[in-house]
């Protein structure tokens, strides 16, 4: 029989008493935080809670940028033949002349990377998107050589390849923001790539680009979409991960710790007691176990996790 340890009993002090006796916090507190967790965590366990912290990175480092980002693109482009033409009431429209004024999209980049604040913060939202990509790909392919795609955990599954596509949307709409020859040439390849699908792909690459050719509007519409529509999908997904994540306990990397003789799945019932008692093992017949059929956490079984494994090779792991 599965067992784990029952949740232990706390008393509300301070604020979260001061919350909960006027909006009942303790019920939605007590919920995200007791649920199982594998005894023995492997490194791996934790991708999820670093991809989170990214995110939150990511979050904070583009509302600062979106405050002196400005998303406008000239269309059609000026063009100053001459270096009288370069001058327009005493300012400097294009660098020199024959050449073209920039956007200014393009100048407020200048201006951000200008100073140091504006140079760590760009730089923190430019690395952070790699880093992003790269931990929600390795915490897909851990989720799925350590089954988390199985029953009972399909919609995580599904939410987190949800969460995947977001992500590689960011990455797209907003390596055009910078609007020089690179994001521009780039944005062009995978807006082409859309175009070659057959019978819609045409119209939705009308609809990414804004018309039939990429340009400010298409800068607009990128911006718009990264910075309020993307966030806001986003937001809601990871919401109802970490919901599912609370209601059906995590799937280890290293594989459920079974007793041989009872088939006993080791599983401690919230995070904190995880970090303080790592080393320490719950065995049946303990104070406060209790078959995890009577305590509504969610926890399966080995068998059901794993149909046809032989459960006493898992004591190994101990």
């Amino acid at each position: 029989m599965a067992t784990h340890q029952a949740a232990p009993n706390r008393k509300r002090t301070g604020i979260d008493a001061w919350l909960d006796e006027r909006i009942h916090s303790g019920k939605a507190i007590d919920f995200s935080l007791n649920h199982p967790v594998p005894l023995h965590i492997h490194p791996l366990d934790y991708l999820g809670e670093t991809t989170l912290f990214i995110f939150i990175s990511q979050a904070v480092t583009g509302m600062l940028l979106a405050m002196f980002y400005h998303p406008v693109a000239q269309t059609p482009y000026h063009y100053c033949p001459t270096a009288a033409s370069a001058l327009m009431n005493g300012l400097h429209l294009c660098p020199k002349a024959q050449t073209i004024a920039p956007s200014e999209a393009w100048q407020s980049i200048q201006v951000i990377m200008s100073s140091t604040f504006g140079s760590l913060i760009r730089s923190m939202h430019f690395w952070g998107n790699y880093f992003m990509v790269v931990l929600v790909v390795v915490h897909m392919l851990r989720g799925f050589f350590a089954g988390a795609y199985k029953y009972p955990r399909e919609l995580t599954w599904l939410t987190g390849v949800a969460l995947l596509g977001l992500t590689l949307g960011f990455a797209f709409t907003g390596y055009l923001l910078p609007w020089d020859m690179k994001a521009y040439w780039a944005t062009q390849v995978g807006v082409n790539i859309v175009d070659t699908l057959p019978i819609v792909g045409p119209p939705i690459g009308n609809i990414v680009r804004g018309g039939p050719v990429l340009s400010g509007s298409t800068l607009g519409r990128f911006f718009a979409i990264h910075m309020l529509l993307l966030p806001a999908l986003t937001g809601g997904l990871i919401g109802l991960h970490l919901l599912l994540v609370n209601i059906q306990g995590i799937s280890a990397a290293d594989g459920l710790v079974v007793e041989t003789d009872q088939e006993t799945l080791q599983q401690i019932p919230n995070v904190p007691e995880a970090a303080a008692n790592s080393n320490q093992r719950f065995v049946p017949g303990a104070p406060g176990v209790r078959p995890v059929g009577d305590t509504g956490y969610g926890t399966t079984s080995a068998a059901s996790l794993n149909p046809g494994a032989d459960v006493n090779t898992s004591a190994d792991r101990l």
